[in-house]
């Protein structure tokens, strides 16, 4: 089975976007659609495709397919507009089991190993346990599932309103929750957040993320593998549900570059940057396997790592 991902990006693309591509490559049951307005990356894997649409163009098919007006101008309110995805662009859609949406602040993992256990069986896919993971989540690609945005009380007045109305979020997150056979399991996938907590319960997060040919692996979780990293945290913006920690506001776009196709490179607060590749033993898969204890082993590396990164 296969799901076909829709990202719409306005604007130039990020500086970290051959570390997105780069991770994409190794899975086979999901392809990318990005919808974009600026010149594609000369370089893209094979399950990546591009859509040249400008904004204008993109707003009409809103209101045509949709009957939902968009803002005059990209900005944060385009994540309420993710749940009219399906429909907007149910056309290239066929021959997909699944669809879904996702964001381009995200490296991918072992993404196979986890929707293996799950394409087929759930109308729903999500990483987080309390909300839709719309930075990267899954719906059956059915007619009913394309159209699940109209269970929204208002959905019309609410892409009026000026401000974020979490429609893909609260509101879509209620809705699907309540269907049957759905999925909502977290995966600790995004750190820093400060409504929810780490593997062991606690707000120790990981600080550095590596990735090496299509494995994911933490500064923390030893043992692990991971579905994905999503790094909205360190790239900065909305920052109200923040844990406290540094971004990269600061840093130059050649901290986040680096070549396409690498074989490894690793993600911290100091940027991306190529590294060697070490050969990583396939781990138990986060949020499908029992997440690690908060052993006195555990406590002290913490300590350790608080000291050499934050002082004491």
């Amino acid at each position: 089975m296969k799901a076909l991902v829709i990202i719409p990006w306005f604007g130039p693309f990020p500086a970290w976007i051959n570390a997105f591509l780069t991770s994409c490559a190794p899975v086979t049951k999901v392809d990318w659609l990005i919808i974009h307005d600026a010149p594609a990356p000369s370089e893209a894997p094979p399950n990546i495709s591009f859509i040249s649409l400008s904004w204008e163009s993109y707003r009409k098919r809103f209101r045509d397919r949709c009957a939902v007006e968009l803002p005059t101008r990209p900005n944060y309110k385009m994540c309420d507009s993710k749940v009219f995805l399906g429909t907007a662009f149910e056309e290239v859609l066929t021959g997909y089991d699944y669809f879904g949406w996702g964001d381009l602040d995200v490296i991918y993992g072992e993404l196979d190993a986890f929707l293996e256990p799950l394409l087929g069986k759930k109308t729903v896919i999500s990483f987080h346990r309390k909300l839709l993971s719309n930075h990267f989540v899954l719906f059956r690609n059915t007619p009913e599932m394309r159209g699940l945005y109209r269970e929204i009380t208002d959905y019309p007045a609410k892409m009026t309103e000026l401000d974020y109305a979490e429609m893909d979020d609260y509101h879509l997150s209620n809705i699907a929750k309540a269907l049957p056979d759905v999925r909502f399991e977290e995966s600790y996938t995004t750190p820093f957040v400060n409504w929810m907590p780490w593997t062991d319960g606690t707000y120790n997060f990981p600080i550095r993320w590596e990735w090496h040919r299509g494995r994911l692996i933490n500064d923390l979780d030893r043992g692990y593998s991971f579905p994905y990293f999503h790094f909205m945290v360190w790239k900065g913006g909305q920052r109200n549900y923040y844990y406290p920690t540094r971004n990269w506001d600061k840093l130059s776009p050649e901290a986040l570059e680096i070549g396409y196709n690498a074989r490894a490179f690793a993600i911290d607060l100091n940027g991306i940057c190529e590294m060697r590749e070490k050969r990583v033993a396939r781990g138990s898969l986060m949020g499908i396997s029992e997440p690690p204890v908060y052993s006195l082993r555990r406590r002290i590396y913490l300590k350790v790592r608080k000291w050499r990164h934050w002082g004491s």
